[in-house]
């Protein structure tokens, strides 16, 4: 997790922006998928976004306020 949420900068409109690193094979349709369940368990807008999909200009600012919240 990183963003607003994990640097206590959230707001009421503020979405959850993960970062992950899905298994081989892992799909398009598969993230959507993924996406999807997770904004309606959480009830928020979810960031889904891959460590090989980082903005360079904002890797940095990602990886510096990044919190592991689940690893396998």
């Amino acid at each position: 997790m990183f963003g607003s949420v994990v640097r206590g900068e959230q707001t009421e409109k503020s979405d959850i922006d993960l970062l992950i690193e899905p298994a081989k094979g892992t799909t398009l349709f598969d993230m959507a998928g993924m996406q999807i369940d997770l904004q309606k368990s959480l009830k928020r807008s979810v960031d889904l976004v891959t460590y090989g999909s980082v903005n360079p200009m904002l890797k940095d600012r990602i990886l510096r306020d990044e919190k592991v919240i689940y690893q396998i």
